[in-house]
């Protein structure tokens, strides 16, 4: 596109987020400690993926349903942390963290409360926070903090990492309101989220902790960025995100997350049955995809139907400004509606929306 339609500071975060790095606070997920003997157990047996590979500490993203087979919530799973010295890296505990929007923590909370014997494993809301460190330039943003800050990460080093690999990060605090030795989780992102880092941080390490990402960042041209402009990313990448794209009545493989989130081959979990039968002998109705605007300034209303002549095919959930797609959205279109087919705005009205493969390109 010539014409930027974002404002200055917005543009700069844009650019700073794509081209460089961006520092993104994530105050809308909750982290959910779920500790005991069978932690482990008990969770694998709710989610859809496996979780042999936290043992390796990895991280793996997972969704949880009801026996329906709809989602309760989506999540990343990741190993916990504790402050102790017996525990110094973080798969060494049988401990782990949901990591969910807040959109489905109640829902979280009372499936664990439904499905968790407190005799077996016990869970309870922590005050971590996550702060996400993204872009091209992420990996030099996060190795360069132990040069500055004296924090010292655990092998492999950053750029090293595999995507979803989790490494504790010890600090001897970056300021007098640090604890000394706050257990801090650095998680590499998926590649479908963008190149880039997750670190968890307990609350009262929040202010300081971010302040040296800010000027990490900084020093390599990059910049703070807005929940607005992250959500531009969010869905050029065509991410869904509980609460918008992702609710209560939606079926894993409708939205396009099987791969990522679903094992087909582990044991049984809550609503295994509906999720296998749609793999292997059916089909879902609808499917998450992209809409782009054949007027770029024309944007898109959020929650809206799209139409294939007088017939109601397709709904938008999140609509944004893209600096380089112009209008688009992500949304839901039932299964018979192919990448590149026109759609319009109003029954019968001329098509000047194109269906788009997700995530969005240029080509």
């Amino acid at each position: 596109m010539t014409d930027d339609p974002l404002p200055g500071g917005a543009h700069a975060e844009y650019e700073a987020l794509t081209e460089r790095v961006g520092l993104v606070d994530e105050p809308d997920r909750v982290v959910i400690e779920v500790t005991g003997d069978r932690a482990r157990g008990m969770i694998d047996g709710l989610v859809t993926n496996a979780l042999g590979p936290i043992v390796e500490g990895m991280s793996v993203y997972a969704f949880m349903l009801t026996p329906k087979g709809r989602a309760v919530a989506e999540m990343r799973i990741t190993p916990g942390v504790t402050s102790s010295e017996e525990t110094a890296r973080p798969e060494s505990s049988g401990d782990v963290w949901l990591d969910a929007p807040t959109a489905c923590a109640e829902s979280l909370l009372a499936h664990l409360g439904k499905y968790v014997p407190p005799l077996y494993a016990r869970f309870a809301t922590t005050d971590m926070a996550r702060l996400s460190v993204v872009g091209p330039l992420a990996s030099r943003a996060v190795e360069s903090i132990s040069d500055t800050e004296g924090w010292r990460i655990e092998a492999p080093s950053p750029g090293e990492l595999e995507d979803l690999q989790a490494v504790r990060v010890h600090s001897s605090g970056t300021g007098s309101e640090d604890p000394v030795g706050a257990p801090l989780l650095l998680v590499r992102r998926e590649a479908v989220e963008g190149p880039g880092f997750d670190l968890y941080v307990p609350a009262s390490a929040v202010l300081s902790v971010r302040a040296a990402l800010r000027e990490t960042v900084q020093a390599l041209g990059g910049l703070p960025v807005s929940r607005a402009v992250w959500e531009i990313l969010r869905v050029e990448r065509g991410v869904p995100v509980y609460g918008r794209e992702i609710t209560a009545d939606s079926l894993p493989q409708e939205t396009g997350q099987a791969a990522r989130a679903v094992h087909f081959d582990k044991g049984c979990y809550t609503g295994q049955e509906v999720v296998a039968r749609i793999h292997y002998r059916g089909h879902v109705n609808r499917r998450l995809v992209g809409f782009l605007s054949g007027d770029p300034a024309e944007s898109f209303a959020p929650d809206s139907p799209l139409f294939l002549g007088e017939r109601s095919v397709a709904e938008t959930r999140t609509a944004v400004i893209s600096p380089r797609f112009g209008a688009i959205a992500l949304g839901y279109a039932r299964r018979e509606v192919e990448p590149g087919q026109a759609l319009s705005r109003e029954a019968g009205a001329p098509a000047d929306v194109q269906v788009r493969a997700l995530p969005f390109t240029l080509t």
